[in-house]
């Protein structure tokens, strides 16, 4: 027997992941609050926070587009 998701079970899908990139993206931003309060941040570990920002919204993008095609 072959299985199919259906849209509301591909929605759930994509909302769990929405909501895991949206807790790691908290967590660099936090990192960075506190990189940044330091008295002489580390230039390397601001960019690469910056870094995981931008991918994670990159990836957040990608899949609000997805969830649009199944709701």
């Amino acid at each position: 027997m072959v299985y199919t998701l259906t849209n509301q079970e591909k929605a759930d899908i994509i909302n769990q992941r929405l909501k895991n990139l949206e807790s790691s993206k908290f967590h660099y931003e936090i990192n960075l609050v506190e990189e940044l309060a330091v008295p002489e941040p580390k230039a390397e570990t601001v960019d690469d926070l910056q870094l995981q920002l931008d991918q994670i919204n990159l990836k957040i993008d990608a899949l609000l587009a997805e969830l649009a095609k199944v709701e």
